[in-house]
């Protein structure tokens, strides 16, 4: 259940509608969030300006995963994790399904005397790293063949990632050391509103109603990460907790804090909607290319309606393996 209530603001003539060219937004949000410095080479957020590096990747794909990042930082008020680590007992860190490797560099540049490995199934990430980071090739959801017990285990929108939610959380509970943590954080479909503003026939719903459909066909579940703490409690963790946030679906929000959350939502959404539906609705449920890019584009209009308050829930679960 959500705890925040988000009030709406007014709408601004510059943010009552934001465009059809995504690419002039993406880089306003660059240079009003995301200006830094550079350091190793890489350049880091201006909330972390000491820690994260931005990746040499595709640069439409890398400015959606950089604004991701930076809505996570947002959402934790700048922390890097949720669950109650102390410091002292962070030594081996794992962060599965790193992705160009955001936080497994910025947590190794803020825990000096830890180690961070990051784990992916593409070796992305760069070169230039912490000398208490490194990045493998591995693919999670097959045997963890890691030698060491780790302090805390990381992972952020990896649902739909694993095939059977207990059996991944039980990987994770033998592989951490006794008072370790596993912290998981996953968006949620479908999106919700606190007002009823969302719209019967909504476009966005739809969307959301026929990407559930389509994952279901293939064995997974938008509604697993709902449960995360559930699973955590089945396989033996301790001290869950698990709460819901939220990302407005643009920048309607009146508090700063969640009219930025929304105005990168909205980007880092539409930046890879296509990407997100194609395969599913077009290989999975056998849909013609031009049945959802009808969708997609009344998805668009819908998605930047500063009338709709609607948001994603953020779903953050975490919890301890026994000390003894």
């Amino acid at each position: 259940m959500t705890t925040e209530e988000i009030v709406p603001g007014d709408v601004e003539d510059g943010d009552s509608a934001y465009g059809d060219d995504l690419s002039t937004w993406t880089q306003s949000l660059r240079s009003s969030v995301l200006a830094g410095v550079k350091e190793h080479g890489r350049q880091y957020h201006s909330y972390q300006s000491s820690t994260n590096y931005f990746m040499p990747e595709d640069q439409d794909e890398q400015e959606r995963l950089e604004l991701q990042h930076h809505a996570f930082l947002l959402t934790l008020n700048n922390e890097l994790q949720a669950a109650p680590i102390d410091p002292k007992d962070i030594k081996e860190v794992l962060d599965l399904g790193t992705g160009p490797g955001h936080w497994a560099i910025d947590f190794a540049d803020a825990h000096p005397s830890a180690n961070v490995t990051g784990t992916d199934l593409s070796a992305v990430q760069p070169t230039l790293t912490p000398p208490n980071c490194r990045f493998i090739v591995d693919d999670f959801t097959k045997e963890w063949l890691h030698p060491q017990k780790f302090s805390f285990i990381h992972g952020r929108m990896l649902n739909l990632s694993f095939d059977e939610p207990p059996g991944f959380f039980k990987k994770a509970f033998d592989a951490l050391e006794p008072g370790g943590w596993f912290e998981m954080l996953d968006t949620t479909l479908p999106i919700e509103s606190d007002d009823g503003t969302i719209p019967e026939d909504s476009a966005v719903q739809q969307w959301c109603t026929a990407m559930a459909k389509a994952m279901k066909t293939v064995g997974k579940d938008w509604d697993w990460s709902k449960h995360y703490g559930e699973y955590m409690e089945q396989v033996g963790f301790t001290n869950v907790r698990q709460t819901t946030m939220k990302w407005p679906m643009n920048g309607w929000p009146k508090d700063a804090k969640y009219k930025m959350l929304g105005k990168i939502t909205y980007v880092n959404v539409l930046a890879g909607l296509e990407a997100f539906s194609y395969r599913p609705l077009m290989n999975f449920l056998g849909w013609s290319k031009d049945e959802v890019d009808i969708l997609l584009a009344r998805a668009r209009k819908e998605a930047k309606d500063h009338t709709i308050h609607a948001y994603y829930p953020l779903v953050v679960a975490y919890g301890q393996k026994p000390k003894v």
